[in-house]
């Protein structure tokens, strides 16, 4: 995946870069992004090449590190969360119980992605600058 940002901030070997969101118009017949698309959001990039704020740069992330991220995120959750009802409705009779154990799974799911996500410096270094424009 390949995007195109402005540098803002600079935060050691990191820098916090400005790119413009118009994934939700890439099947667009205009492809000029609407409002509800063309919205700024700020992500940290890993800065190997040095560029300093101000600076218009190209972002770079591997496709699969995107797909695996999403995988983990959105598909994982879902799964344990059924996984944990269906292992509670052959200990509890109470639907509400078996429902409140999924939920508890999905959250602390989330709760322990974050965490674990988080502290790898392979995930910082995801999403890298690899050139200056």
């Amino acid at each position: 995946m390949i995007q195109k940002g402005k540098v803002i901030s600079l935060d050691g070997e990191y820098a916090v870069v400005e790119v413009m969101r118009t994934s939700g118009c890439v099947g667009c017949s205009k492809q000029e992004g609407c409002i509800a698309c063309k919205k700024k959001i700020s992500t940290l990039a890993y800065n190997r090449v040095g560029a300093a704020v101000g600076d218009n740069v190209t972002l770079e992330s591997e496709s699969k590190t995107v797909l695996f991220y999403a995988l983990v995120v959105f598909v994982l959750p879902l799964v344990l969360a059924i996984g944990g009802y269906i292992a509670s409705s052959l200990l509890f009779s109470a639907q509400f119980v078996q429902i409140l154990v999924s939920a508890c799974i999905f959250v602390l799911t989330y709760v322990i992605i974050y965490f674990i996500l988080d502290r790898r410096v392979e995930t910082k270094k995801s999403v890298r600058i690899t050139r200056i424009d």
